[in-house]
């Protein structure tokens, strides 16, 4: 079995706030495997946190940005 580690860990290496951590455990989403040993503290599984790295750097970001409009140059003067 792996190394556990701690949310707070968890969230350092994805850079992440702990509450957004949270907050995926309750969506399904982020690292799976994780054990709440108490009301306050939860662990993951290192393999777990590593996959999940590894598959986030894989995907490539996809960016749906407008083109850039020119601005229009009538007498001289830009509109």
């Amino acid at each position: 079995m792996s190394r556990l580690i701690p949310s707070g860990e968890v969230a350092r290496r994805l850079g992440i706030k702990t509450q957004t951590l949270a907050k995926w455990r309750c969506e399904h989403r982020g690292p799976q495997g994780w054990i709440h040993l108490s009301a306050t503290r939860c662990v993951y599984p290192e393999e777990a946190v590593e996959a999940f790295i590894r598959r986030l750097s894989e995907q490539r970001p996809e960016f749906n940005l407008p083109s850039p409009s020119r601005p229009k140059i009538v007498a001289g003067v830009m509109e």
